[in-house]
């Protein structure tokens, strides 16, 4: 058989090599299209999926609003609070985005983020308005640092009773609790200080930044660094895995398998075993993220600045 020359297989070989370059180019392309994608006229701060993954619900200053998943139609809309509150004051939702809340006047109202559900009120005053907060998932108990403090957090419940203030080292940036509310995270500028509930125990302080995420059931942990994040077994302190690309927020999904990080012009989805990327999405202005109840769809939220006023873009997304 009379062998084809060198110097003619090398344009075939290269030509190959390009062809599927485009194809893997085409693919990872087609990939990122979303689902869906529609317009809200309000500024969105939190988006979650609801138990049953067929809804969204997006929170604003003014309240709530349901979407359909599917077909990004909208299913209702109710305001955060009744007509007899004139002035309301909207507060941080929670760190893992299950609890949002609002203040009217000398109470603070707590809402169920996928469903709209009243989960109760505390009493308060306008000086105790949460700088931050977060809640277990039924907002029995509520780790609040407040307005004009830096380095005390006050944990309670909505219920009235007795509550406990832990001082901590360093200026708190951020706080996460478990479903259960069991076991509280504290994130300052020296790292992420993992307390016991309902005593307050000290389990472990781990380096790193402030941003930080605990998984529904508080066992893993994951730590915003330079690099990336890592993941971390509460349980025994090690090392489960570490990720690649530089986040300012972290979330778990529901069943802790996925990790989502995002910046305001970046999301990565991670594989919580490996640390490997699953999806990686570019935008301007990225708000908000989450995963849906079955990890099989990613939500997220920007804002899109032209024209009078601020429009917030949500677009649906398939995780491999």
């Amino acid at each position: 058989m009379k062998r084809m020359p060198l110097f003619r297989l090398i344009p075939n070989f290269v030509a190959a090599i390009v062809v599927t370059i485009a194809a893997g180019l085409v693919t990872a392309a087609q990939e990122q299209r979303p689902i869906r994608r529609f317009s809200v006229p309000a500024l969105v701060t939190t988006a979650v999926f609801a138990p049953d993954g067929a809804t969204i619900t997006l929170w604003d200053p003014g309240g709530w609003s349901s979407w359909d998943a599917a077909s990004g139609n909208r299913k209702g809309r109710e305001p955060v609070i009744g007509k007899g509150c004139e002035r309301t004051s909207a507060l941080p939702r929670s760190t893992d985005g299950r609890v949002v809340a609002a203040q009217c006047k000398d109470r603070i109202f707590f809402f169920d983020a996928a469903t709209g559900r009243a989960l109760g009120e505390r009493q308060a005053t306008e000086k105790q308005t949460a700088a931050m907060y977060t809640a277990s998932a039924d907002a029995s108990v509520i780790a609040i640092v407040r307005a004009g403090t830096t380095n005390s957090v006050s944990v309670g419940g909505i219920a009235p009773g007795p509550t406990a203030d832990f001082q901590v080292d360093g200026e708190i940036e951020q706080l996460s609790l478990s479903s259960s509310g069991h076991r509280l995270t504290i994130g300052t500028i020296k790292g992420v200080e993992v307390r016991e509930l309902p005593g307050g125990k000290v389990l472990r302080t781990l380096a790193g930044r402030a941003s930080h995420a605990l998984t529904v059931d508080g066992r893993l942990v994951a730590i915003a660094s330079d690099r990336g994040a890592q993941i971390v077994d509460l349980d025994s302190g090690e090392r489960v895995a570490q990720t690649e690309g530089r986040m300012s927020s972290l979330r778990f999904s529901p069943d802790a398998k996925r990790l989502i990080g995002w910046t305001n012009q970046q999301v990565i989805a991670w594989d919580t075993a490996t640390g490997a990327p699953q999806l990686v999405l570019k935008s301007d202005e990225f708000v908000d993220a989450a995963v849906s109840p079955d990890g099989t769809r990613l939500v997220t939220v920007s804002l899109d600045r032209r024209g009078d006023g601020t429009t917030s873009v949500v677009a649906v997304w398939k995780l491999p």
